[in-house]
């Protein structure tokens, strides 16, 4: 998790709210600049205030590929895994199971 997240570093306190100043520039926050903030990626008036990641972004565009995928007539056999019960004998010949895999990925 630490190579695509640092939600692991700790920083220090804004100086500026220790002073007792209410706002502060985005870059003057410590971390913010080594997140990849940059001011080209500043929402625009109206738009979303969360910040930009790529890994959000490519987040939400599998997720709509995978409900589409989920969504076609023929997907029914890859959306739940295969019961065992009812056929016993399925993972000495399904080595690698395709409907565990799909099932695995959750939608938020």
């Amino acid at each position: 998790m630490e190579q695509i997240s640092r939600s692991h570093i700790v920083h220090e306190p804004v100086p500026a709210f220790l002073e007792g100043k209410s706002e502060v520039q985005v870059q003057e926050i410590p971390g913010v600049l080594e997140a990849g903030w940059s001011p080209s990626k500043q929402p625009t008036s109206g738009a979303s205030t969360t910040a930009y990641s790529p890994l959000t972004e490519l987040s939400a565009r599998l997720a709509g590929i995978l409900k589409q995928i989920r969504s076609l007539k023929d997907a029914w056999p890859f959306l739940e895994p295969v019961d065992p019960k009812q056929v016993p004998d399925y993972r000495k010949v399904i080595k690698n199971p395709m409907g565990t895999a799909l099932h695995s990925l959750v939608l938020r």
